[in-house]
């Protein structure tokens, strides 16, 4: 067994105790390799001391949530789907401040409902690898108590994916669920309403599991919204029924037309504005 091998288990190991010493958890699962992984390891730890919790947009039903199901079916994990809030209650206005408010209401409306089936801790699917970015979302998690068992064993991207593809997990090939760049501003001539849609948009998508994503008015009377996903992501985006879900409810938000960027998701800072 090679060094990076033995290194492998021995985090494996140490996730393992880690979430032994909760007791019992509800894993916040987005259906993304990251979450996948918790909670397989944390239902062969705490066996049915375990449930999962997935995000539900309002309006249609995401595709990828069919999936979300099946993983937790095989493993014999409860599965609970919270109902997202309004997006007007659940989002900034400020830019800056968007994936901080996001994440809070998104969480704290987990942990009402963890809390409610009976269990303390709630726990979240970061891996080492996010802390490089500037993800305002891990101050709403510190600041919420959200447990990260997959930072406290030190597991980056790359051995995340590895422990997924030994274990079996079928997502192990799967882009990361939660948002890896900062958000980029907002125009600031765009009127309160505009940015209210813009950033329901952004909270619908991730909830159908595409974490990196940008929305963004693209025309003086906002009329076209430009969304921006990981290159990986595409394929996915762009199949019929994801692509008619996601036309509906933007079209519901105020958008008359939608855009994908085929160019992929790119940083705030290396974002060229139109």
């Amino acid at each position: 067994m090679g060094a990076y091998d033995l290194t492998l288990q021995e985090k494996l190991d140490d996730l393992k105790r880690y979430i032994q010493s909760l007791g019992s958890v509800a894993v916040a699962f987005s259906g993304g390799v990251d979450s996948a992984l918790l909670v397989k390891v944390a239902s062969e730890t705490l066996g049915g001391n375990t449930i999962a919790i997935t995000a539900r947009p309002p309006g249609a039903e995401a595709p990828g949530q069919e999936e979300a199901r099946r993983h937790c079916k095989d493993l014999g994990v409860p599965h609970v789907f919270v109902l997202l809030d309004e997006p007007e209650a659940t989002c900034a206005m400020s830019a800056e401040e968007r994936c901080y408010d996001c994440k809070s209401a998104l969480f704290s409306q987990m942990k009402c409902v963890a809390n409610a089936q009976g269990f303390t801790f709630l726990a979240e699917g970061s891996n080492l690898s996010d802390l490089e970015r500037n993800r305002q979302g891990l101050r709403a998690l510190s600041q919420l108590g959200v447990k990260s068992p997959l930072r406290h064993a030190r597991l980056d991207r790359r051995e995340v994916r590895e422990l997924s593809r030994r274990l079996g997990i079928p997502t192990w090939e799967r882009s990361s669920s939660l948002c890896e760049t900062q958000v980029a501003p907002r125009p600031r001539d765009r009127d309160r309403a505009l940015a209210t849609g813009a950033s329901a948009a952004e909270a619908y998508l991730r909830a159908l599991g595409f974490g990196c994503v940008r929305v963004s008015p693209q025309d003086a009377g906002g009329a076209l919204a430009r969304i921006e996903v990981p290159e990986e992501d595409l394929p996915r985006l762009l199949e019929s029924k994801t692509r008619a879900a996601i036309e509906k409810r933007l079209r519901e938000l105020g958008f008359e037309r939608v855009a994908c960027d085929l160019g992929g998701y790119r940083a705030a800072e290396a974002r060229a504005e139109p």
